[in-house]
């Protein structure tokens, strides 16, 4: 048993560290789209003649450059909910199966005393006898 809370345990921390690894890896894709959309406007910006049309591009890609943190930034606050829960839940299955260890430890002691008290005296006693 102590095995298998060991184990559980190194699930744990592995699971935590693949998961920063991935929120890395995420923030690391969102800073490159933001940089290159920001040099993709800086180029309309110097290509374009006319101020409107420049404007209404750096308006739509302003608003795709949010679109874009807002969408991950909620996926990684589901990420970091879901493993929370996964956490929890496996906290929640080691101290169950902790319980149960101590019950079960606890019913082989009653049961050794039992057999201590009650049996044990009657086969001196028999043994006794004869």
């Amino acid at each position: 048993m102590i095995i298998i809370i060991i184990f559980i345990i190194i699930f744990i921390i592995i699971f935590i560290i693949i998961f920063i690894i991935i929120i890395i890896i995420i923030i690391i894709i969102i800073i490159i789209i933001i940089i290159i959309i920001i040099i993709i406007i800086i180029i309309i910006i110097i290509s374009s003649s006319s101020s409107s049309s420049s404007i209404i591009i750096i308006s739509s890609i302003i608003i795709i450059i949010i679109t874009i943190t807002i969408t991950t930034t909620t996926i990684i606050i589901i990420m970091i909910i879901i493993i929370i829960i996964i956490i929890i839940i496996i906290i929640i299955i080691i101290i169950i199966i902790i319980i149960i260890i101590i019950i079960i430890i606890i019913i082989i002691i009653i049961i050794i005393i039992i057999i201590i008290v009650i049996v044990y005296p009657k086969i001196t006693t028999v043994v006794s006898n004869i």
